[in-house]
């Protein structure tokens, strides 16, 4: 009796975790091709330096090359930017962090720099651009850090307009399914940060795999926006009119496959670089997980720091 169907199904399985293993092993990732070739990998080894200077654990990679301090023990270091802020009693966190930013652009030596970020979260920085898409994705971000946000995916690239007073999502750039067959209403997701649920990736083909608007559900109402349960689908629709510059976008860096995307590649990236030309809040998913730990780890810190004053 041949053993060839067994065989097969052996076979199927070995080619499912080869594949698997091509999507997500980050050695593999070189072969993807990118998105972006602008991921503000500037302000992400910023947040990562900050985080090193709170807690050395939640991001040891910097141990390998930052130098020593002659006080530091073993794999900690002596606290040096809570020490210093423990000496100001008001602190805008968001403001504070964003001139810290400013700051550690000015300098060419990336170590030591506590006394910097220190100096910069109590005075601010004259410099500090507010009106970069970076800025305002991370303000957005950190102002509604407890909320649910609204979600939806870019559809048809060719249709995108990213004009600052331009209505996202246009209404010619929506698949005909469901509830947007009527061309106004649009299909949503929700998720909270850090955003790894229904906001994050899902699949590998698609637009909206890799490049996601969100607004908060604050704003979204505000602004007139209005929720609908379709009839056929576990995802909720809206319709509003909300200009793109009211919402916030979230991307990844690469493409998850060479072949096989129902999209043009190059297009993609000319629609995030231009995203970033308008000054439309934008920020790429590693960059944003980045500065989330690090505005999680300030806040635990200094809470728990005004236990010490008491």
């Amino acid at each position: 009796m041949s053993n060839a169907p067994v065989k097969l199904k052996w076979y199927k399985r070995y080619l499912r975790s080869y594949h698997h293993f091509l999507h997500t092993n980050e050695l593999m990732s070189f072969r993807w091709p990118p998105l972006s070739e602008e991921n503000d990998d500037c302000f992400k080894d910023f947040c990562n330096l900050f985080t090193f200077y709170l807690c050395t654990m939640c991001y040891p990679r910097l141990k390998e090359y930052h130098p020593q301090r002659d006080d530091w023990v073993d794999c900690h270091h002596n606290a040096e930017l809570l020490r210093r802020l423990s000496k100001t009693n008001e602190l805008d966190l968001f403001e504070g962090l964003m001139a810290a930013y400013t700051a550690y652009n000015e300098v060419d030596d990336k170590t030591f720099l506590e006394g910097t970020f220190a100096k910069a979260l109590s005075n601010g920085h004259p410099d500090l651009d507010r009106t970069s898409g970076l800025f305002r994705a991370a303000q957005t971000i950190y102002a509604h850090q407890s909320e649910t946000f609204i979600c939806h995916g870019i559809e048809y690239l060719e249709a995108f307009k990213d004009n600052p007073t331009s209505i996202f999502p246009p209404y010619d750039s929506l698949h005909e399914k469901s509830l947007s067959k009527n061309r106004i209403s649009y299909a949503i997701d929700t998720d909270r940060l850090p955003l790894i649920y229904c906001a994050s990736d899902h699949g590998k083909l698609n637009p909206w795999d890799y490049c996601r608007a969100i607004i908060p559900k604050s704003k979204f109402v505000k602004l007139g926006g209005k929720i609908l349960l379709a009839p056929d689908r576990e995802h909720f629709y809206a319709e509003s009119n909300i200009a793109i510059d009211q919402w916030c976008f979230i991307y990844f860096r690469k493409a998850r496959r060479k072949k096989g995307l129902s999209f043009d590649i190059h297009l993609m990236r000319e629609q995030i670089a231009s995203l970033r030309a308008n000054n439309i809040p934008v920020i790429e998913f590693e960059t944003l997980q980045a500065f989330l730990r690090t505005l999680s780890l300030l806040q635990q810190k200094l809470e728990i720091q005004e236990l010490v004053r008491e």
